[in-house]
């Protein structure tokens, strides 16, 4: 009976082919394959034979794909994987920072004497081999790059069947997961026909020739095909395993109740916004992911991406656990570097989808939830400050967009782009200003705090990450492109937007508060630096206002002192989350982008102020202006602090005014002997490997 059934579906197939130049002949086979494909009807395993057979027009199913698999030159890799896949880096032939590629391309590859390490992936990702737009063409292993185009193809009847069944099995696989859409059940693993469609699709897929019309098929405006609900009950699904009566069956339809009625989106529009609305499911990812080596197919679902992209961040904020954020970030991050790691591809939806102005306005709406007002010496202001406290901070949902910036900028053209762009640059520069004040602590002096916070964990974080990451792929970007036009307007925004941000704060910090989160002064600080090494621009270049200058002091002042009380044990009712604040700002970690630049900060102040000014204030900061005073202006004065504590506090603002006079690491020394002092210092704890020392060393 199998080889009845066999030759029943191979004689049924050879005559649709046979007839499907003719009017006739398509007509009945848009009739076998809506009913085939019915959504009423299991995706079974005879269903999934049917298909087959018609994809291969009579031949046998397995002869046809190997005989299309002698038309495949693929040149590029491709291969999807998932977290905790195992793939390598090389830097030697990489061309951005995300490049990556599997265990069989790296050994198939000359990597001998390369800078390169092997990791576990945190998100997924995908082979880069045969990517000229992502790594040198050196690094390609022996099957893939240029020399694989071949100029011959598969004899065009061949896929004709191919084009005209791939097509209804996305209609079926849309007319499965639309209705999901506004369910509650997400997961789309309890529908099996679903897994079925897709499984078998990335099984078609594996192959050059039949991916390529999957991926014409993808991008091309889709048809919803118009059902008459009580013809189709005439036929029995049951039926399909009956050949001969199953084809004369559905043949026997009108023709004018099976047209087709256009629709204003392609399969990829359809399939993208399943996709989004329901969390974006791992197989449908996969198998969206495995047609990127197309090149047509990976620019049209570039551009689709970006045009969904406020819709992905609004998702990311609607997220309730820590466990859904982390699932949704990785998911996106999957695809997205994948798409953002082609330098002429991000220039293009850059140029056409304004991509860099996209991110910083989803970054925008997403912090807007969580401002709220900032009190400063005892009195609110008009400055708004993000809320630590929010699931949209405490859960890291901005991380997904701050990964895909960071990744954007990382090509050097595009970092040109944003640093030229003066209107891009003042609402990147409000974005880093919310952060800018978060998280002011008050010192308590009454009765110890029964319970402490722990938002100073997602401070630092969003710091570090969104407001000091972006800052240093700005900075490496720029000593590339060795563009003074470009650093000075850098600077010129980041100066207006302190003057607005100081302008709303108004006041000066009381001596008993203390924020440690001053990014916005951290990336004055550093793009100063980095204006100073690169052209040798003077200060006064800049035309930086001193008496905001003279202001902003205040600030990296205040946590000095801070630091030093803490450290002494006036915070001590703060409990101890007030302590692993102090510390952790001292970390290696944070303390390359918060403390050295904070320092650096202080020492343009100390070189462009007034000198007693400038030590008047450390002086009264600190706490011990009585320690240089007359006896007779001493008798008037009171100390302010216990006598336990005074020498500690001398001793803290004399080691900060040695600290500003000797440290050179922003102010005299050069790249390489910094980076000498840094491995030596590194080397010191342990051994380490040379990927160990990059990964540990900012640059």
């Amino acid at each position: 009976m199998a080889d009845f059934l066999c030759r029943e579906r191979q004689t049924a197939s050879a005559s649709l082919k046979a007839q499907y130049g003719t009017e006739t002949g398509k007509t009945q086979l848009n009739s076998v394959l809506k009913t085939l494909l019915y959504p009423g009807k299991g995706f079974t395993k005879d269903t999934k034979d049917w298909c087959k057979w018609l994809i291969a027009g009579g031949e046998c199913p397995d002869v046809f794909l190997r005989k299309l698999r002698e038309y495949d030159s693929s040149q590029t890799c491709g291969l999807v994987w998932h977290k905790n896949f195992v793939a390598y880096r090389c830097r030697d032939c990489g061309t951005s920072p995300c490049m990556s590629i599997c265990a069989d391309c790296f050994h198939g590859g000359d990597h001998r004497g390369h800078d390169y390490n092997m990791f576990r992936s945190q998100a997924g990702g995908a082979c880069d081999c045969g990517d000229e737009n992502v790594m040198k063409k050196e690094g390609f292993c022996t099957s893939h790059g240029k020399h694989r185009s071949s100029s011959s193809r598969p004899p065009a009847d061949a896929l004709h069947m191919a084009k005209a069944v791939i097509p209804q099995l996305f209609n079926r696989l849309y007319k499965e997961v639309e209705p999901r859409q506004n369910s509650e059940d997400s997961i789309l693993s309890g529908n099996e026909d679903v897994d079925e469609i897709v499984d078998f699709l990335q099984e078609l897929c594996e192959g050059e020739v039949l991916r390529s019309v999957i991926c014409d098929a993808m991008v091309q405006e889709c048809f919803d095909i118009s059902q008459s609900d009580q013809e189709l009950r005439r036929v029995d699904s049951e039926q399909s395993c009956s050949s001969f009566h199953f084809l004369s069956a559905i043949c026997s339809y009108d023709s004018a109740n099976n047209c087709y009625e256009r629709e204003s989106a392609s399969f990829l529009d359809l399939l993208l916004d399943i996709v989004i609305k329901l969390d974006f499911p791992e197989k449908l990812v996969t198998f969206l992911l495995q047609l990127l080596p197309n090149q047509e197919y990976k620019i049209a679902f570039t551009q689709k991406f970006c045009q969904k992209y406020q819709e992905i961040g609004k998702l990311l904020t609607l997220c309730s656990t820590l466990h859904e954020v982390e699932q949704l970030s990785n998911s996106i991050v999957h695809i997205s570097v994948q798409l953002f790691s082609n330098q002429s591809l991000v220039t293009k939806m850059v140029q056409e989808q304004n991509l860099l102005h996209v991110m910083v306005k989803v970054l925008l709406e997403m912090m807007r939830t969580t401002l709220h007002p900032v009190k400063v010496n005892g009195q609110l202001v008009d400055h708004l400050v993000i809320n630590c406290d929010k699931e949209v901070i405490k859960y890291h949902c901005y991380w997904p967009i701050i990964s895909d910036f960071i990744n954007v900028v990382t090509h050097h053209t595009i970092a040109y782009i944003f640093m030229k762009d003066s209107d891009l640059l003042e609402k990147w520069m409000n974005f880093v200003a919310c952060v800018t004040g978060m998280n002011c602590n008050e010192r308590v002096v009454t009765e110890h705090i029964k319970y402490e916070p722990t938002t100073y964990n997602a401070a630092y974080f969003i710091e570090i990450e969104a407001a000091s990451s972006p800052m240093w792929s700005l900075i490496a970007a720029s000593s590339v492109l060795n563009d003074k036009t470009c650093m000075l307007n850098v600077l010129q925004q980041i100066s207006v937007a302190l003057d607005r941000w100081q302008k709303k704060v108004a006041l000066q910090p009381s001596r008993a508060e203390v924020t440690f989160h001053l990014p916005l002064l951290r990336c004055f600080s550093a793009f100063v630096k980095q204006a100073m090494l690169q052209f040798m621009i003077d200060f006064e270049e800049f035309k930086f206002d001193l008496g905001l200058l003279t202001k902003l002091l205040e600030w990296p002042t205040c946590i000095q002192a801070a630091v030093c009380e803490i450290r002494t044990g006036m915070w001590a009712r703060n409990g101890h989350q007030i302590h692993a604040q102090s510390a952790w700002y001292h970390q290696c970690h944070f303390s390359n982008s918060m403390l050295d630049l904070d320092i650096f900060f202080l020492q343009i102040c100390a070189a462009q102020l007034d000198p007693e000014y400038f030590l008047g204030v450390l002086i009264e900061r600190f706490r011990v202006e009585h320690w240089f005073q007359f006896p007779s202006e001493l008798e008037s004065c009171s100390p302010g602090i216990d006598d336990d504590n005074k020498e500690m506090m001398v001793e803290g603002v004399l080691t900060l005014i040695l600290t500003l006079l000797s440290c050179r690491l922003h102010c005299g020394m050069g790249v390489e002997e910094t980076l000498r002092l840094e491995m030596v210092t590194l080397l010191c704890f342990s051994d380490r490997t040379h990927s160990q020392l990059v990964d540990l060393i900012s640059f």
